[in-house]
């Protein structure tokens, strides 16, 4: 049986001597670099789940604001609102007004006299005119969420069911 003749390294020294300190230094600032860059993803990342999650809950209470205003009797509902127009869900700051502006867009001209959701006192929002003679008229309603730094607003017209 032959033997195979295997070679010396040709630096046998460099083989067994390990790392420079100039390479472990290159190393560590590169694993440094990597991580940093890591840490800063994760960090944008967490930031980003908590502004969705706010976006959502700001979404979820201008819909709620809209079914309770929608689903209840709604003269009492625009008399709660107007008593207490603003209320805070969490972090959110929830503010619910009635602007004519909303009608006069819609309509295209002055709100009738006969309605009973209109501006009677000249302050830019509707006002319950129970001597109106049109039982059924629109009620613009628009509800404003506010937290941190970021707005949401919707505007909408409900009806008497």
């Amino acid at each position: 049986m032959r033997k195979l003749r295997t070679d010396p390294p040709l630096h046998p020294k460099r083989s067994l001597r390990g790392l420079t300190l100039v390479e472990a230094t290159v190393a560590l600032a590169i694993a440094g670099i990597a991580t940093m860059g890591l840490v800063s993803s994760l960090l944008a990342a967490s930031k980003l789940q908590q502004k969705t999650q706010e976006f959502g809950l700001a979404h979820r209470t201008i819909r709620q604001v809209h079914e309770q205003i929608r689903n209840g009797d709604l003269d009492a509902r625009f008399n709660e609102f107007l008593a207490a127009p603003v209320f805070f869900n969490g972090p959110l700051r929830v503010e619910v007004s009635f602007p004519e502006e909303i009608l006069t867009d819609v309509l295209g001209t002055a709100v009738p006299n006969t309605w009973r959701y209109r501006d009677t006192d000249a302050d830019g929002d509707v006002d319950l005119d129970l001597t109106a003679g049109d039982a059924a008229s629109l009620l613009p309603v628009r509800v404003t969420v506010t937290w941190d730094q970021a707005v949401m607003s919707s505007s909408f017209l409900v009806t008497e069911k």
